[in-house]
């Protein structure tokens, strides 16, 4: 469908994300920038926010109706960001109507993971627009949000990373970032998507990072400290740990060992939590997350290289052999959660960085 003009495109992310995750805090990058969508969703409400994320930042598009609810969120997470992380996260929109008037368009698709849980698909040149036009200034017109110091906690209520980071069942852990452009870009995504699905063997499904015996909880997980400040508000700091410890100890015993809690079935939530896994998207840029063999990874990228001289794309890539992913968890006993992949060690970052270095060269 087409974005109408009462909605804006909003874009967040961290400033100086790349050196961040050279300096070993790729974990804290990502628990921002899911944070980034976790306030927004938690102040719509029951409005349905579409989104992308990005890994250091994402990409969402909000109504006017919701905006200056969903500013005041933010600016929070922002000072939150400054004051415990030492990160500066970035925030600007610009209305889809001004959008148009620079002759971009933009148009969203809802793609269903399971029931009640889906991710948004974009084409339509507007999203690169406002990324250049929040992050470099150019063309001027985005409104920035500036960190106020002041601004009340977000609510980032079911934002959590206890998971342990995920090893690769086949070798690498492949973070992908391409992104086609010219008036061809959408038969050029389609033959890179067509090349690619041969590639991992006719089935994107089974290059997915997650599945049921890679999925490993201990107690304390290494982000504890990092979630407890993202949850600390009126609270003393020992009486969020305390807090979050006891919530978060009993959930790793359940899902460690299958023990249901009420009417929490781990069994059930781990099935879901496979099936709700962001590893695949496309906001203007395809953005895959996928688990594959050395070999697969290295006709993947031979493949890039092809398209890049034929057809003109941009990409970039990262290798490691772990994914991260961090939780958005509204429901766990109602399948209304979702969980945000990255590769570890800064796999969407530092795919950006080479994408970028590649296009500048």
């Amino acid at each position: 469908v087409d974005v109408p003009d009462t909605w804006n495109v909003l874009i967040t992310d961290i400033r100086g994300s790349t050196q961040a995750v050279r300096d070993g805090r790729s974990k804290d990058v990502n628990l921002i920038g899911a944070a980034s969508i976790t306030c927004v969703l938690n102040a719509a409400d029951e409005n349905e926010i579409p989104f992308v994320f990005g890994g250091d930042g994402a990409t969402l598009l909000i109504p006017n109706h919701l905006l200056s609810a969903v500013i005041v969120e933010l600016k929070g997470l922002q000072d939150l960001a400054k004051k415990k992380f030492n990160l500066e996260l970035r925030v600007g929109y610009i209305s889809m109507k001004d959008l148009r008037a620079r002759g971009a368009d933009l148009h969203l698709a809802k793609y269903e993971l399971s029931q009640g849980n889906y991710t948004a698909q974009f084409k339509g040149g507007s999203l690169v627009i406002a990324e250049d036009m929040v992050k470099k200034g150019l063309p001027a017109g985005a409104t920035i949000i500036t960190c106020s110091g002041t601004a009340a906690p977000p609510h980032l209520e079911g934002l959590s990373c206890r998971l342990m980071p995920i090893d690769s069942r086949k070798g690498v852990i492949l973070t992908l970032l391409a992104k086609p452009k010219g008036p061809q870009a959408e038969e050029i995504l389609k033959e890179l998507l067509s090349s690619l699905k041969v590639i991992l063997n006719g089935d994107f499904l089974s290059a997915r990072p997650t599945s049921i015996p890679q999925l490993q909880w201990n107690w304390p997980p290494s982000s504890f400290h990092s979630e407890v400040k993202t949850q600390q508000q009126s609270r003393s700091y020992l009486v969020q740990c305390i807090q979050t410890g006891l919530r978060g100890f009993m959930t790793m015993l359940s899902l460690s060992f299958n023990i249901p809690l009420g009417p929490f079935k781990p069994e059930k939530y781990k099935n879901e939590l496979i099936t709700n896994s962001d590893f695949k998207k496309f906001d203007e840029t395809l953005r895959m997350v996928i688990d594959c063999t050395l070999v697969q990874a290295d006709e993947i990228e031979k493949l890039l290289r092809h398209q890049r001289q034929k057809n003109g794309i941009a990409f970039g890539v990262h290798r490691s052999s772990k994914a991260l992913m961090t939780c958005m968890v509204k429901s766990a006993t109602n399948n209304q959660h979702i969980h945000f992949i990255d590769g570890a060690d800064g796999g969407y970052t530092l795919a950006a960085a080479q994408m970028k270095s590649a296009e500048h060269a």
